[in-house]
């Protein structure tokens, strides 16, 4: 019923009687975790293999409606690139760029201009010490990852790792596979528990694992006992996304203690 309901009902939000007669008999007053909590249900699942009965946290995600986000954009998700080789006023000529395509095209013009792009550092200390914390080198890969996809317009992650980061190999990793292997590290925390404004100590707090609502309203679990095909599924239904230039202060040149930078922002969500 409340499957067809949706399907029925327009992308904002709408109230339906019945369901809202449902949640009050079962004492169900809020619809929503907070959203500094990656588990949306908590549920005792009895184990067919060991006879033990759990309680876990698992998060939800729709596909019905807009696909939703894996990490949203924030300030703590900017990442500080150095621009190197470019004269003080080519910092107006590339900021004035205003196109609709105008992060690419601000990228493009940078090189254009004979300027070189260079990691420098993560805007936040506490993302970085929890990407860290993943994997010694994790920043560098997302980084440079970031960039690949702002300067080729790609946005699909499993492309982005084996057209750019598996055969450039840029951390010189003595085999090609290690990308996609922490690159899965990587969204498997963030979708069970590592937030980039937060310190994070490496603890699942979804240590059920996800619940997936299809398009045709079937409910999948991605069990975290399974935890190969859980980052199998994030990897291969997740893109990097550009929000906001304003709202998230990136994607213009500014200068620094005599150096040219320029910031650019790390969204991921579901295809």
């Amino acid at each position: 019923f409340l499957y067809k309901s949706i399907l029925k009902g327009s992308n904002r939000a709408f109230s339906i009687e019945k369901t809202e007669d449902f949640m009050k008999r079962i004492c169900a007053y809020r619809l929503a975790a907070p959203s500094t909590d990656k588990t949306d249900i908590t549920m005792k699942v009895h184990d067919l293999n060991t006879g033990m009965d759990p309680i876990l946290g698992f998060s939800i995600k729709s596909e019905l409606g807009s696909a939703p986000t894996l990490l949203n954009a924030s300030g703590a998700t900017n990442f500080c690139y150095e621009i190197r080789g470019l004269d003080i006023e080519d910092e107006e000529i590339i900021n004035a760029i205003d196109t609709r395509t105008k992060i690419l095209d601000r990228i493009q013009k940078i090189y254009e201009l004979g300027g070189e792009i260079v990691y420098s550092h993560c805007s936040s200390k506490v993302f970085s010490n929890n990407m860290m914390l993943i994997d010694s080198r994790m920043e560098e890969i997302i980084a440079y990852m970031l960039l690949k996809s702002y300067k080729s317009g790609e946005s699909f992650i499993p492309t982005l790792v084996r057209l750019y980061l598996e055969p450039q190999n840029p951390l010189n990793y003595p085999d090609k596979n290690f990308y996609e292997f922490k690159i899965k590290k990587f969204l498997a925390s963030v979708a069970l528990g590592m937030k980039p404004s937060a310190p994070w100590n490496g603890t699942d707090e979804a240590n059920g694992g996800y619940i997936v609502v299809t398009h045709s309203g079937k409910v999948v679990a991605y069990h975290l006992y399974n935890r190969n095909y859980f980052e199998e599924y994030l990897f291969i239904n997740t893109k990097l996304e550009r929000a906001s230039t304003s709202r998230h202060n990136y994607a213009y040149v500014y200068n620094l203690n005599g150096k040219m930078y320029i910031d650019l922002n790390l969204q991921i969500r579901f295809c």
